[in-house]
């Protein structure tokens, strides 16, 4: 399917939502929405992976344009690429951040649980 990343990703939790009854979705917590997108690139590295070993290898002659697709925009994405160093030093501090935020956003749901406990039980 050929689509703009939002587009994709509007279409992906549409798509999900056909097999419940109520048409629902759960868009889950940052965390399992993070593993989610990281066994997907997983997924995808392998696929290319093996395409470009049986290209090389000859045993691949129809030319797959999804994979060429992802592979162009790899390449893409390779020409701006950061210095090792800076990556790893944005990963890091991309991390922590993520942490705090998370963090944060339960210290916020804790407070204001209690928060609700104390009102409702006056």
């Amino acid at each position: 399917m050929d689509a703009f990343l939002g587009e994709a990703v509007a279409l992906n939790f549409i798509t999900r939502g056909i097999d419940s009854e109520r048409r629902e979705i759960e868009l889950g917590d940052e965390q399992e929405q993070l593993l989610e997108c990281t066994e997907n690139i997983l997924t995808w590295l392998e696929r290319i992976m093996r395409y470009v070993k049986n290209v090389l290898n000859g045993k691949e002659e129809n030319p797959n344009p999804e994979v060429g697709r992802k592979l162009m925009e790899i390449v893409e994405l390779a020409n701006t690429q950061l210095p090792s160093a800076r990556l790893e030093s944005l990963s890091k501090h991309s991390l922590r951040d993520y942490l705090m935020v998370s963090l944060l956003a339960n210290l916020a749901k804790t407070q204001l649980s209690i928060q609700e406990k104390l009102v409702t039980g006056q």
